[in-house]
């Protein structure tokens, strides 16, 4: 079995408030419900390793710790020993940007969810190919965004085509009880 801590050396926490300071500064609010969790060893997939991987804390750990956190940064510690401080810096950047916020417009609330990473590629596509997803993707945007301008200028011509009806209906309303008189 692999075991599993909390970080609570002051430089890996200091690492983590100076990404959220300078970079995620939405988090600031909930610093104290991000851990740090290492592992033995960092895993591999397809041969390759895992630098690390942001999760949604279950909100059974409310019931069984002193505290509720929302979110875990996990990393091997075979990994994290190895890596410069610089390279841990960007690891914690990369995983807090999973994390997303966002205000409730109506009661001024922020949320937290997780996110994809914008960007996912293998090295031969981008050698052969560029960022090519990012015209796709800013192409899809457009597209929404100009659905949505039409589906908006339908709804304000539908409105006012409506509110034209019926004030022409209670124009002819009023001119038959004039006639009617």
């Amino acid at each position: 079995m692999m075991n599993k801590w909390k970080a609570t050396d002051k430089e890996d926490l200091e690492l983590l408030d100076h990404a959220i300071a300078n970079w995620h500064p939405k988090l600031v609010d909930i610093r104290h419900e991000i851990a740090i969790v290492f592992k033995d060893k960092a895993g591999k997939t397809g041969g390759k390793t895992n630098l690390g991987k942001c999760i949604k804390a279950p909100g059974i750990l409310a019931v069984l710790g002193d505290k509720e956190y929302q979110f875990i940064l996990e990393i091997g510690y075979d990994l994290w020993l190895a890596l410069e401080d610089t390279d841990k810096l960007a690891l914690i950047d990369h995983l807090l940007c999973h994390v997303q916020s966002e205000e409730n417009e109506q009661n001024g609330e922020m949320t937290y969810s997780m996110r994809t990473p914008d960007v996912s590629y293998f090295s031969e596509e981008i050698e052969r190919h560029g960022n090519w997803k990012k015209e796709i993707y800013d192409s899809l945007v457009e597209k929404e965004v100009a659905e949505e301008k039409e589906k908006k200028s339908q709804e304000d011509f539908d409105a006012a085509f409506a509110a034209l009806e019926e004030e022409g209906q209670r124009e002819l309303d009023r001119q038959v009880k004039q006639l009617q008189k």
